[in-house]
C-alpha cells in the first residue's frame, strides 16, 4: 500500500496569506475548513494511505531547524497545500509547483486539473498545463535533493473574496478530488493501473547552485544555518566549506578571520557599548554567527552592569 504525505502550509505563528475583509488566513482555512474534508475522504481509501504532517507546526520553520522536510519518512509523494495572496484582490487562479529538475507526472497534472476546475489557472501557467517549475523554494529543494516526489499546490487566491468563498462552498468535492488526484485512486472503486507511477526526470539530479561567498556569509549571520556543529554539518552537506564560511563571517563582524577574544572580553565590550555587537536579537545573531554562546556572554554582561 502506497503512503502519501499531505502538508498544510504555514502554521504555528505564521498565518500565511490574509483576507482581512473576510477574517480569513491561509493557515486556519487549510486546517479548519479543508483538513476535515481531506481526512474524510482519506479514510475511505482502500489501496492507499494518506497521512498528515503535524498541523501544530510549520514545516518551513521546522526545515530551517534541520527537521521538517529533512526528516519526514520516504513516501510515494509529498503534497504541500497553500493559497496565494495579492494586494490585487482580483488576482485569481491556482497552479502546481514542482522542482525544475523534473517533468510533471500524472498526479501533478491531475492536481492541476482539479485546481483548474475550481479556481482556474493562474495567468503564467495557462500554457504549461497548470504546472510551474521552480528552484527557489526551501522545502522543494530539500525534497529534490532527497529524491522525494514532491509538489506544492496553490489552490487559488485567499485575497480574492469570490474565489475563496467558492472554494469554501465546494470544499467537500474539492477535497475528494484532491485525495483522488494525489493517490491515483478513485474512492469507492479499485484504482486503475497508473500509466506512469514514477516521475520522469529531465536529467540526472544536478548539484544545486551554490550561493556566492558574500550571500552565504550573510545568511549565516542572519541565523539561517543554525549554530555550532549543526551549522558546520549543514554547510558541508550543502557543498560549502564550513571553515571558510566561518572565516568570512568572523572577518565581516570582527574584522579578522581568527578571533582571539574570550567570552569575558566580548562581554566587556558589550557592557561598555562598543565593538558593534548591537542589542536584542541582532546581538544574539552576531554572537552565534561568530561562535560565541549568547547566554554565556549575556550572563557575564549582567554581572558587569
Amino acid at each position: 500500500m502506497q503512503e502519501h504525505l499531505i502538508v498544510l502550509g504555514h502554521g504555528a505563528g505564521d498565518p500565511g496569506g490574509v483576507n482581512k475583509e473576510l477574517g480569513l488566513n491561509e493557515r486556519d482555512w487549510n486546517r479548519n475548513v479543508l483538513l476535515p474534508a481531506l481526512k474524510k475522504y482519506a479514510a475511505l481509501l482502500e489501496n492507499s494511505k494518506v497521512t498528515f504532517y503535524d498541523i501544530t507546526k510549520d514545516m518551513y520553520q521546522q526545515s530551517q531547524l534541520g527537521k521538517g522536510a529533512y526528516t519526514t519518512p520516504k513516501v510515494a509523494s509529498v503534497t504541500e497545500i497553500h493559497e496565494d495572496a495579492s494586494s490585487n484582490k482580483t488576482a485569481t487562479g491556482g497552479h502546481v509547483i514542482i522542482s525544475n529538475r523534473f517533468n510533471p507526472d500524472s498526479n501533478d497534472l491531475a492536481l492541476a486539473n482539479v485546481i483548474k476546475n475550481y479556481a482556474g489557472w493562474w495567468g503564467s501557467v495557462k500554457d504549461k498545463k497548470g504546472v510551474n517549475k521552480r528552484d527557489n523554494l526551501y522545502n522543494l529543494n530539500i525534497y529534490a535533493d532527497r529524491g522525494q516526489n514532491y509538489r506544492l499546490l496553490e489552490l487559488g487566491f485567499i485575497t480574492n473574496d469570490k474565489e475563496i468563498q467558492s472554494l469554501t462552498k465546494n470544499v467537500d468535492s474539492l477535497a475528494k478530488e484532491l485525495i483522488q488526484a494525489i493517490t491515483g485512486e478513485t474512492i469507492g472503486n479499485k484504482p486503475a493501473k497508473p500509466k506512469d507511477p514514477v516521475k520522469p526526470a529531465l536529467q540526472k539530479p544536478i548539484k544545486p547552485k551554490l550561493l556566492s561567498a558574500t550571500a552565504i556569509r550573510d545568511e549565516v549571520i542572519a541565523g539561517k544555518w543554525g549554530t555550532g556543529q549543526d551549522r558546520i554539518n549543514r554547510l558541508n552537506k550543502a557543498g560549502y566549506n564550513a571553515k571558510k564560511v566561518q572565516d568570512d563571517v568572523n572577518k565581516k563582524l570582527l574584522g579578522t578571520s581568527n578571533p582571539k577574544k574570550t567570552n569575558q572580553e566580548v562581554a566587556k565590550e558589550i557592557a561598555l557599548g562598543f565593538g558593534g555587537w548591537g542589542d536584542g536579537q541582532t546581538r544574539i545573531n552576531k554572537l552565534k554567527a561568530t561562535g560565541y554562546n549568547p547566554s554565556v556572554v549575556q550572563a557575564l554582561v549582567n554581572k558587569m552592569i
